[in-house]
């Protein structure tokens, strides 16, 4: 009776931490309701999540409102009880980065850490050195040092030779951590190429999506109402974005070889969408 007693206050323990994690952010309210830095639910929230343990999200990269939607969904699966692991487009040179940042205070001297990695300190700022991105892993730290069961991982979490290996490494890396004794959710972000679960495009590298499929994961691209992207497509800085089509319904079952249901595919309309710049050492402080 007393080990069994004892367990429950340590049940009691850690729901009542997690709580008080959660609750700073969930009173973080936006108008739209979606964009925001809340643990709210939001309209298919549950359906993304049930029955699956891979939630591959595709974003546009260079938006401020991408990562915050990503950021709201981790911290959703949190609040339902979920151990997650999250995974971002980020390489193997940012992984000891990664990780002393998360360990650190968030301060000055931990952000400039974390900005030494090799994807922060590339030339091509393709959206995911955004202020966005930085703000995005300071919520996860905040989570992960206030008790929510959380790893953070670097997807390309080895020395590329050949970008055509990209999405095979990235897909191994999510395949460790699906089949580790935590058994976590896994929910990734990274661009729309690598979540998608499609068959590749003649000479086309294979998507991480694509080499996931037997593991049923869930593909939710992000979609928007137009606005403005930082990327380097037709040289670097603020770019004006046509609104992405496409409402197909929330959950398009993606059927195998076999004409089994394997896979869902899941759109997520985030409204408008507005540039995030390079988190450089300037910008750094304004994402605390």
């Amino acid at each position: 009776m007393r080990n069994v007693m004892m367990r429950i206050c340590g049940w009691l323990a850690t729901a009542m931490l997690l709580a008080g994690v959660l609750a700073p952010m969930a009173s973080a309210r936006a108008d739209n309701g979606v964009h925001d830095d809340s643990c709210d639910d939001f309209p298919g929230a549950a359906d993304i999540m049930h029955g699956h343990r891979i939630v591959m999200v595709g974003e546009h990269h260079g938006t401020r409102e991408m990562p915050a939607v990503f950021g709201r969904l981790v911290c959703n699966a949190l609040r339902r009880g979920n151990t997650v692991a999250v995974g971002l487009e980020l390489a193997a040179g940012d992984a000891a980065p990664l990780a002393d940042y998360l360990a650190a205070d968030g301060g000055t001297a931990a952000r400039a850490r974390l900005l030494s990695g090799t994807t922060w300190r590339s030339p091509h700022k393709d959206g995911r050195q955004s202020e966005a991105m930085l703000r995005l892993i300071e919520r996860l730290r905040v989570l992960q040092q206030g008790g929510a069961p959380l790893e953070v991982f670097v997807l390309t979490d080895r020395i590329v030779q050949d970008y055509r290996e990209v999405g095979g490494i990235m897909a191994q890396a999510v395949r460790r951590r699906f089949a580790s004794a935590a058994r976590p959710l896994v929910v990734t972000l990274t661009g729309n190429v690598h979540s998608g679960t499609n068959p590749p495009a003649p000479g086309r590298p294979e998507p991480m999506g694509y080499l996931l499929t037997d593991l049923r994961p869930v593909s939710v691209r992000l979609l928007h109402d137009g606005g403005q992207a930082w990327n380097c497509r037709t040289g670097c800085g603020v770019h004006e974005l046509a609104r992405t089509s496409g409402d197909q319904p929330l959950l398009a079952l993606q059927p195998d070889a076999a004409g089994q249901a394997v896979t869902r595919q899941v759109t997520l309309r985030v409204g408008p969408v507005s540039a995030s710049p390079p988190a450089d050492s300037e910008a750094a402080g304004s994402a605390r």
